[in-house]
C-alpha cells in the first residue's frame, strides 16, 4: 500500500489517469467515433460523388454539389477534436487527409461548374456584341437577328470543341453515347468564316452588310478568354475527372428529361 500513497495524495486515480490519456487521443473513450465517423463519411462521399462521374450527363442537371452531410460533420467533428488538444492516431489522419481531399474535390468541381455556366449564360451577350460589331452597314432588323442567332451557335461550337478534345477516358466512353448539342464550327478563323458564310447561304448582299471575316476572329478571341482552366484535372481519393467533362456535359449535349 505504500507506494500507492504518493499517488493518491496527488490525487490521481487509475480513473483519472484513464480521462487524461483519453484526453489526449481520440478513440479510447469513445470506441473509435471519430475513427468512424470519417470512415462513414469517405464511404458516402466515393457513392456519391462517384455517381456524377459514373453518368456525366447529371452534371446537366445540377448547379452545384454537396459534400455528403455525413462527411461534413465528421470533418467538423475532426477540427473541433484537434482544436481542443487532441492527438489523432495515424489512422485518423489518414481518413481526414481523404476527407478533405474530398471536400477540395467537391470545391474544384463546383468551381468548374459554376465557370461552365457562367459562359453559357454569357453567350448570349457576347453574341449581340460581337455580330454588331461586324456590321460594316445598317442591317435589317430581320438579317441582325439572324446573325445574332448564328454567332450564338458559332460561339457555342468553338468552346464546346474545345472541351470536347479535352475530355477524359471516360468523357469520351459517355460522350460517344450522347448526343452532341452543338455545331463543328472549325478551330481556324478561315473554319469559322466559311461556317459564317454556309450560314448566311440564303441571303444575298452579305458582303456588303456584314464583315465575316471580322466576325470568326473576334469569336475565336472571345473563346480563348474562356478556355483557361478546361484543362484542368480535378482530384479526388478515388481517381481523377477532367474539368472539360463536367464543361462538356453541363452544356454541349442535349439535355435528358
Amino acid at each position: 500500500m505504500e507506494a500507492t500513497r504518493p499517488a493518491f495524495r496527488r490525487g490521481v486515480t487509475l480513473l483519472a489517469l484513464l480521462v487524461t490519456v483519453c484526453g489526449l487521443a481520440t478513440g479510447c473513450g469513445s470506441g473509435g467515433a471519430l475513427r468512424a465517423a470519417l470512415a462513414n463519411g469517405l464511404h458516402e462521399a466515393s457513392s456519391s460523388m462517384s455517381g456524377y462521374v459514373d453518368d456525366l450527363t447529371r452534371v446537366s442537371q445540377t448547379a452545384a454539389i454537396e459534400i455528403p452531410p455525413v462527411l461534413d460533420d465528421a470533418l467538423r467533428q475532426a477540427d473541433d477534436a484537434i482544436r481542443n488538444g487532441a492527438r489523432l492516431t495515424e489512422e485518423e489522419k489518414a481518413l481526414l487527409a481523404k476527407g478533405e481531399q474530398w471536400a477540395a474535390f467537391v470545391k474544384g468541381f463546383n468551381e468548374v461548374l459554376s465557370a461552365a455556366t457562367g459562359w453559357e449564360v454569357s453567350i448570349p451577350e457576347d453574341a449581340v456584341r460581337i455580330a454588331n460589331a461586324g456590321f460594316i452597314a445598317r442591317p435589317s432588323d430581320e438579317f441582325r437577328g439572324v446573325v445574332q442567332r448564328l454567332e450564338q451557335k458559332v460561339l457555342k461550337g468553338l468552346m464546346c470543341q474545345v472541351a470536347r478534345d479535352g475530355l477524359d477516358e471516360a468523357g469520351e466512353d459517355q460522350a460517344a453515347a450522347a448526343s452532341a448539342d452543338y455545331d463543328a464550327v472549325g478551330y481556324s478563323a478561315e473554319e469559322v468564316e466559311r461556317y459564317i458564310w454556309n450560314g448566311l447561304a440564303e441571303w444575298d448582299g452579305v458582303a456588303t452588310v456584314l464583315d465575316p471575316a471580322s466576325l470568326a476572329s473576334e469569336s475565336i478571341d472571345q473563346a480563348n478568354e474562356h478556355i483557361d482552366g478546361i484543362v484542368d484535372i480535378i482530384e479526388s481519393p478515388d481517381g481523377a475527372v477532367a474539368a472539360a467533362n463536367i464543361i462538356y456535359f453541363r452544356t454541349c449535349v442535349m439535355k435528358t428529361k
